[in-house]
């Protein structure tokens, strides 16, 4: 039996807790924080008053993403957890990936400056074993290397390599982000409850389409 005394309950302690009483099963993040907190008491944790737990949830479901965790229907707030080992094993990985290691699939457009959209490559895993066409993509702007841009981001939460779907050259990425994510947040493709803002339920290809839609005005 797992001793929690004297162990801070952290988004890592969490997260594990986390998939080892919700593997195979669906929860809301009510029940499933509660949950957690139960099963770390009953082991000899104690939550210091003040803590934050939907700030914990919400790290632990960054760590969890890439190893089965899958918002059941966007904005729902019903999750659904089938892990999946990762490569590095079933330990949760939170070690920063380098920019060399990042893929960019394909470049358009002119500019200085960049419009990216990556992903996770376990949610288009996920998305294809459930018949689905999008899954959830962040959708971002740089004026430097995109790859470092990502990087950066993920220093303390890149849970795995992500792949960089789509990278547009622009010389206005702030006017052209807003209008790409206006276009999605009209079409209701906004996920609710992620870890950080810009994240949509689209793909690399639905994005490109937008961005042709808004060159033609």
């Amino acid at each position: 039996m797992e001793d929690f005394k004297d162990i801070s309950i952290t988004p890592k302690i969490f997260a594990k807790i986390m998939r080892k009483i919700s593997t195979g099963k669906r929860f809301s993040r009510k029940n499933v924080i509660a949950a957690v907190n139960d099963f770390y008491i009953s082991h000899g944790g104690r939550i210091p008053e003040g803590t934050d737990s939907i700030s914990q949830f919400k790290k632990a479901c960054s760590y969890l993403k890439p190893i089965g965790l899958r918002n059941v229907i966007p904005g729902s707030g019903i999750w659904e957890l089938n892990y999946i080992p990762s490569k590095e094993g079933s330990r949760i990985i939170s070690k920063p990936q380098g920019s060399d290691n990042l893929e960019n699939r394909k470049t358009i457009g002119h500019g200085s400056q960049s419009i990216y959209v990556f992903y996770y490559p376990t949610y288009i895993r996920d998305a294809k074993s459930h018949g689905e066409t999008v899954w959830e993509c962040k959708i971002g702007r740089t004026n430097g290397k995109v790859s470092q841009r990502i990087a950066n981001q993920g220093k303390t939460n890149l849970p795995e390599v992500p792949v960089i779907g789509l990278q547009i050259l622009t010389d206005n990425s702030k006017e052209l982000e807003k209008a790409i994510h206006s276009v999605l947040e009209a079409r209701g493709k906004k996920v609710s409850g992620s870890v950080g803002n810009e994240w949509y339920l689209t793909n690399p290809e639905d994005v490109e389409n937008i961005y042709n839609l808004i060159e033609k005005y």
